[in-house]
């Protein structure tokens, strides 16, 4: 289950571009794509949302740049709405409940709260969500087949970045958070009768990835806080810590495997550099596809409305 941090982290990331509350009432746009309107109601609601300095950060107002650049990518997103119509781009129910369930638990009381507080009713987050996964499923369609990466690129690219090649030492650990010293107690006791790290995790930890048995996964030096470092790193495989008292309680960790500092070999980064250079490339693409759009587009910004 999503811890309410985790959930709210999610909910924002989802909701970058805002939530439009329908069309009912907004009659002045601020832009006309291809004669369809971007309304004014739907950019100033997510500029607010999204685009408005903190408070304490010094900037009382956006300048007309960033303005601008809000509205652009709402543009984009219109854009790329219109050539999954005319590309017949469909999300269906069970895609839509499949993408859902990846992202939380919705029976998570915290889920109604979060979008409560910013003023969403679940069905237009899920509407959003729908909409966020017609976008991905587009821009898959268009950049099929086109991604190619013949070895030779491969191999130019581990030559070329040797620094990027180098892995630093790294541990894959797990741990269990406890909230008291009886606990504590009652779990090391378990241990040493030989009960399995992962199942306790699961039954006792208070931490996020307790349903994974407790796996933070590959950890390297500067990702944790200085206190729970300081003891990974001087422990041996297979080994449990002493109990580490924090502000979130008591916290008992495991080394599963060490992995020194050094050089990967080709083989060993061939899938990284592959994924690294799918991915330039597909940004490559979309950067030129999305501007064919634009051009072929017929685009009208108010821009006395920004």
């Amino acid at each position: 289950m999503s811890s309410p941090r985790v959930l709210i982290v999610l909910l924002g990331l989802i909701l970058s571009a805002g939530c439009s509350s329908g069309h009912s009432g907004k009659t002045e746009a601020v832009a006309q794509v291809n004669r369809h309107p971007i309304y004014l109601a739907d950019y100033q609601e997510n500029l607010d949302k999204n685009w408005k300095p903190e408070a304490g950060s010094g900037v009382e107002e956006l300048g007309f740049q960033l303005k601008l650049k809000c509205l652009e990518e709402m543009i984009e997103q219109e854009l790329i709405a219109q050539e999954a119509d005319r590309i017949g781009i469909q999300v269906s129910g069970q895609e839509l409940d499949t993408e859902l369930a990846g992202l939380i638990d919705l029976k998570n009381p915290a889920l109604a709260k979060s979008l409560s507080d910013q003023g969403i009713s679940q069905e237009q987050w899920k509407a959003e969500v729908g909409r966020d996964l017609r976008i991905r499923k587009t821009l898959d369609t268009v950049m099929l087949y086109q991604v190619y990466l013949p070895e030779p690129e491969l191999t130019k690219y581990y030559e070329q970045n040797p620094k990027s090649m180098f892995r630093p030492e790294r541990v894959y650990a797990r741990q269990i958070l406890l909230t008291d010293q009886n606990q504590v107690q009652e779990v090391l006791g378990l241990l040493a009768a030989g009960a399995d790290f992962k199942e306790l995790a699961r039954k006792y930890s208070i931490s996020p990835e307790a349903d994974r048995g407790g796996e933070l996964g590959w950890v390297e030096r500067e990702q944790l806080p200085v206190f729970l470092e300081q003891v990974l790193f001087n422990m041996a495989p297979g080994t449990v810590s002493k109990p580490i008292q924090s502000p979130f309680g008591y916290h008992l960790l495991m080394v599963e495997v060490k992995d020194q500092a050094r050089q990967l070999a080709f083989e060993e980064a061939r899938d990284q550099i592959r994924k690294t250079l799918e991915q330039e490339k597909k940004e490559e693409l979309y950067r030129h596809w999305i501007q064919g759009l634009w051009k072929k587009s017929r685009i009208k910004i108010n821009y006395q409305l920004l």
